[in-house]
């Protein structure tokens, strides 16, 4: 605007200087007025836009062109049209610490002086053009990087910052990660997921200190054999993988916390799970080849909460609700599901059992020895009869049978004092 500004002026100038000779004097001030007002106000204009608050400047990257030198900004956010090619942002913005380019989709590259960005300590990626990031960017004191949605991101560099969050997600065309991705001594949670990745380095086995792995949405088959190294890991999510069986190095993550195996359309097989002794969330969803569960899970004894939803399962193990701390239990979309074991289990912490949507034609009595249960859903089965013991839970306060044969409800339905939902629906009570 500056520029443009001036421009105008001098142009008008030497058009008019002729014919101005002739004007009256009060036409020529009016005039002079006017242009230098426009002038004055495209230079406020550039002064609006680069103004920082807080130290904080949100900024289109053809905007920032036209930004001075800044000591006081501390985080700059680049959102909409423009490139980066030949600006600067270290030597203009000596103490920034946040740089956060969102949805930039003509950046193709980064600053060329970004590794003057020494105090830099958190820096995200979002949306851009770039195919590949310079080496520069892994040498920034960075403490979490974020590098999501760029859809030609082909290659990352050697990542030697004291990260202690990193996320690169959502980059279709990511087919590697390099065998650098932090420090050991200081990565916490690592995020690769809805990549490209057919593998994960063996370099993983020295972030010992690593809490929490996310590789869902990729194009796994196996992980690294010291995975197990990982003593301190407490979440691990490897849905959305073509993996055959979960691999054995898992099975030894002995403080793991949570585990989720979502949408494995070729798992077949769980190893034993009973050196999972700190597992507390378990959740098995959409696989349909997966037949069996495991044998020991009735040994997890921090077991919390579990999920088996929209699986192949044609049987559960006897006494699977024998683990002392489960509260949570939800094992339902199973059509192969026709018979629950006779000694399912017995515990005092249940409070919610969802069975609803499979097949099963038989309530084993045993279920009655849930003293806790609150809330029972046996909904779109095949049940014929409800036992007498299910009337004797005197903590139940919802109960749905609704989309089952039963005929006859037991005799001592009336125990049920506390229940304030009862959903007999679309059966033939008579």
């Amino acid at each position: 605007m500056v520029y443009e500004a001036t421009t105008d002026f001098k142009r008008w100038l030497s058009c008019y200087t002729f014919s101005m000779s002739h004007l009256p004097i009060v036409h020529i001030y009016t005039w002079l007025y006017c242009t230098v007002g426009l002038c004055l106000l495209g230079c406020q204009d550039v002064n609006t836009r680069c103004l920082s608050t807080d130290g904080t400047l949100t900024i289109s990257p053809q905007d920032l062109a036209e930004c001075p030198k800044d000591e006081s900004l501390q985080t700059l956010i680049l959102e909409g049209d423009g490139d980066l090619q030949g600006q600067t942002v270290g030597a203009r913005f000596p103490n920034l610490q946040q740089l956060q380019l969102h949805f930039t989709p003509t950046v193709t590259e980064l600053p060329a002086d970004i590794d003057q960005c020494t105090n830099m300590r958190e820096m995200s990626i979002v949306g851009t053009g770039i195919e590949t990031l310079p080496v520069e960017v892994g040498t920034l004191p960075v403490q979490k990087l974020t590098i999501e949605h760029n859809p030609f991101l082909a290659n990352l560099p050697a990542i030697h910052s004291p990260l202690k969050q990193f996320t690169i997600a959502n980059n279709p065309n990511l087919s590697t990660i390099p065998n650098t991705f932090g420090q050991a001594h200081t990565l916490r949670i690592v995020n690769l997921e809805h990549n490209n990745l057919s593998n994960i380095p063996q370099s993983i086995g020295v972030y010992r200190e690593l809490r929490e792995i996310y590789l869902r949405g990729n194009r796994l088959k196996s992980l690294p054999s010291n995975l197990d190294n990982l003593k301190q890991l407490s979440i691990l999510d490897i849905s959305e993988n073509p993996f055959y069986t979960v691999p054995a190095s898992v099975m030894s993550l002995t403080q793991l916390h949570s585990l989720t195996l979502q949408h494995l359309p070729n798992l077949t097989s769980i190893p034993p799970v009973s050196n999972l002794r700190t597992l507390s969330r378990l959740h098995i969803l959409d696989c349909p080849n997966l037949k069996v569960l495991p044998t020991d899970i009735h040994t997890l004894n921090a077991l919390v909460s579990l999920k088996v939803e929209s699986t192949g399962i044609e049987r559960l193990p006897e006494r699977l609700l024998d683990v002392p701390n489960i509260e949570y239990v939800k094992i339902r979309i199973n059509p192969n599901l026709k018979t629950l074991p006779d000694n399912i289990g017995h515990n005092d912490s249940i409070r919610f059992l969802f069975l609803s949507q499979n097949n099963i034609t038989n309530i084993p009595p045993s279920l009655g020895n849930l003293s806790s249960l609150e809330l029972l859903f046996l909904e779109e089965n095949e049940i014929e009869a409800l036992p007498e013991e299910i009337c004797q839970l005197s903590n139940l306060e919802e109960l749905s049978i609704a989309s089952n044969q039963i005929s006859t409800l037991c005799q001592s339905i009336g125990n049920l004092k506390r229940v304030r939902f009862l959903n007999l629906n679309s059966n033939p009570i008579q």
